[in-house]
C-alpha cells in the first residue's frame, strides 16, 4: 500500500458508475483495486492477479487496512455492459456522494437497477462492518431514489457487437 494513501490526512475516492464483468458493477467500493502498487504485481501483468485471487477478499482486505474518508461516484455519463474496459455509455446524469463508502455503493448499485443481493462485494462489505448497506438507515438526499432508477444492462446480458 502506498505509503502517501496510508499517510494522507484525507482520502476521496473518485469512481465510475459502471458495470463489470466479475463483480456486477464497478463503484467505490472495486475502485479500491487501484490503490495497491503495480510493483506488486510485476510489470505487464496490471491488475489482473488482484482479480484472480478472489476479488471480494481482496475488496474487504484493502478497506480494513484504510475506509476512504468521502467516496465520489461519476455517473454523469455511466457505462453498461461488459465493462470495465467494454462497457456501452449511459447518460446517466448522477453523481452519488457520501461519507460511508458502502452506503454509496449501495445507492449507486441501486439507481443503476442492480438488487443487493446479487452484488456479493457490497452485500459483504457491510458484513464485514466497512459501512451500511440497508437503504431504510441510509439517507438520500436530493432525489427520491424509487423515481430516477435506471435499468443498466449488466454483463451477462452483453452481447459483443450490440
Amino acid at each position: 500500500i502506498p505509503k502517501i494513501y496510508m499517510d494522507a490526512d484525507v482520502v476521496i475516492n473518485v469512481a465510475k458508475l459502471k458495470t463489470h464483468y466479475i463483480t456486477e458493477v464497478s463503484l467505490g467500493l472495486k475502485n479500491s483495486i487501484g490503490i495497491p502498487s503495480f510493483k506488486l504485481y510485476g510489470i505487464g501483468s496490471g491488475k489482473i492477479r488482484l482479480h484472480n485471487m478472489g476479488i471480494e477478499r481482496v475488496i474487504y482486505d484493502l478497506h480494513k487496512i484504510r475506509i476512504p474518508e468521502f467516496t465520489i461516484i461519476d455517473g454523469i455519463i455511466g457505462g453498461e455492459g461488459y465493462g470495465p474496459s467494454a462497457n456501452d455509455p449511459v447518460d446517466s446524469n448522477i453523481i452519488i456522494a457520501g461519507k460511508d463508502i458502502v452506503a454509496v455503493d449501495t445507492v449507486a448499485l441501486t439507481f443503476m437497477g442492480f438488487d443487493l443481493d446479487d452484488i456479493r462485494h457490497v452485500k459483504q462489505a457491510a458484513v464485514e462492518n466497512i459501512g451500511v448497506s440497508d437503504l431504510n438507515k441510509i439517507k438520500v438526499e436530493g432525489a427520491d431514489l424509487d423515481k430516477i432508477k435506471m435499468d443498466f444492462r449488466g454483463a451477462n446480458e452483453y452481447t459483443f457487437g450490440n
